[in-house]
């Protein structure tokens, strides 16, 4: 029995058996394993950083109407509401 798990194991199960099979399917895993990559890569990071570039646009785009007057900013809101107000009477008649 010694000699079989000191000759046969080693050689003939591990060696051919299992590596065997280790090396028939790590290429398949290998090609699965960079499609993954391809598409993290591309479409979530890319998702993200385009999420993360166009809140920096905004804000950049936005940066001259923050004054830091109250003024400035009740009027903003008037001249919405004016807007959203002719929007409504518009659409009902």
């Amino acid at each position: 029995m010694v000699w079989v798990s000191r000759e046969i194991v080693p050689k003939v199960i591990d060696r051919r058996i299992i590596d065997g099979i280790l090396h028939a399917f790590g290429p398949i895993w290998t090609w699965v394993a960079q499609g993954y990559r391809t598409f993290d890569r591309v479409i979530v990071n890319g998702f993200g950083d385009g999420i993360a570039d166009a809140t920096r646009g905004l804000g950049r785009s936005a940066r001259p109407l923050q004054t830091g007057r109250v003024q400035d900013y009740i009027l903003l809101a008037v001249v919405i509401a004016m807007g959203f107000i002719a929007l409504f009477i518009g659409l009902s008649q």
